[in-house]
Formats: structure tokens, sequence, C-alpha cells
């Protein structure tokens, strides 16, 4: 059916906007970068500045989140077409 696929789609889709947090980091200014130097310290700031230092891992994260929501939509309505067929509250039979 074709609102399982959209919910899905919507599922992997949320996950991706789940890691929106890593968007600061990923364009920070000198500014901010040295007020969360002086809160985080140099160290920690290095590590997570050498993330983002490269072009691929903004991308990459987002491709991961995508992948990781589908198979996470796929796995719940494994379960749930499992369960509500078991207790025959729905007629999951007909589902794809």
């Amino acid at each position: 059916m074709l609102y399982i696929s959209a919910a899905i789609l919507s599922y992997a889709v949320c996950s991706v906007g789940a890691n929106a947090n890593a968007l600061g980091f990923a364009f920070m200014t000198e500014a901010q970068l040295a007020e969360k130097t002086a809160y985080y310290g140099q160290e920690y700031m290095d590590i997570i500045s050498g993330y983002f230092s490269h072009g691929y891992m903004l991308p990459l994260l987002a491709i991961t989140a995508f992948a990781g929501g589908a198979l996470g939509g796929l796995l719940g309505k494994a379960v749930l077409k499992k369960h509500f067929a078991k207790s025959g509250w729905s007629n999951w039979q007909r589902l794809p």
C-alpha cells in the first residue's frame, strides 16, 4: 500500500533532520569556534573541527541517517505487521 511506503519515506527524512545539530559545527564561524573552544577546550574542538573539515562528512551523515531511517521503518513495518496479524486487529494480508 502506498501509505505505508510514504510513512517509511517520511521516517527516513525525519531521521536526516535529527542530525541538524551537526550543521552548527559544519558552518561555524571563527568567533563561534573561539567561543566553543573556551567552553569545551582546545582538544575537543580540534577533534570536532577535524570531522567537518572534510567535504564528504555532511553528505555522508545525511546518507547514513536516511538509510538508517529507511531500515528502521522497514523493521517497524515487519514488527507491526506480525503483531497486528497475531492480535487480529487488522487485515495485514493485503499489505505488500
